[in-house]
């Protein structure tokens, strides 16, 4: 999400602690308990060999976003899943509400956990297999051609935005 709004890598480590480390300079260390929550002693080790710093704001690092823009980075940038908003409040944020379509939508029945260890590492294909095998067949009828009509319904947008600029 945050990727799509800074629209380019907003954490660019240069290795997944140096990354966390990132991360870590704009929410600040999340506290003991969150960090048991994770339930991955991999995850531990890892939040507890990163260097303390001062945490940076959202609004000084990006001075020119509107007050939706900061508020739904900062509601994204949450370590504890209960503090972190949900999919379904994302979506009925001010910043995304617009590309809501609800008719299309496709609810999950319970959370949907890859049952790969955290402490495992495997090629990002392997999770997106996983991820695919528990969605199921679970596409409605025409997603991919009303996903296509969208996409050129956006490039034609942007052209003629483009052309009166």
């Amino acid at each position: 999400m945050l990727n799509f709004i800074y629209q380019s890598q907003f954490f660019p480590g240069k290795s997944t602690l140096d990354q966390i480390a990132r991360i870590v300079e704009v929410t600040n260390m999340p506290s003991n308990e969150i960090l048991e929550k994770m339930g991955s002693d991999y995850a531990v080790r890892m939040m507890n060999s990163i260097r303390r710093v001062m945490p940076r704001s959202l609004e000084a690092m990006f001075p020119d976003c509107d007050a939706d823009t900061i508020d739904i980075m900062a509601k994204c940038l949450q370590f504890s899943p209960d503090k972190r908003i949900t999919i379904e409040e994302l979506l009925d944020h001010p910043y995304v509400a617009g590309f809501r379509e609800r008719d299309e939508e496709i609810t999950s029945e319970g959370p949907v956990v890859i049952p790969i260890d955290d402490g495992d590492k495997r090629p990002v294909e392997v999770y997106k297999e996983e991820l695919y095998k528990l969605m199921g067949p679970s596409q409605p009828a025409g997603t991919e051609e009303k996903k296509k009509k969208r996409r050129e319904k956006s490039r034609s947008k942007s052209k003629r935005k483009k052309k009166k600029e």
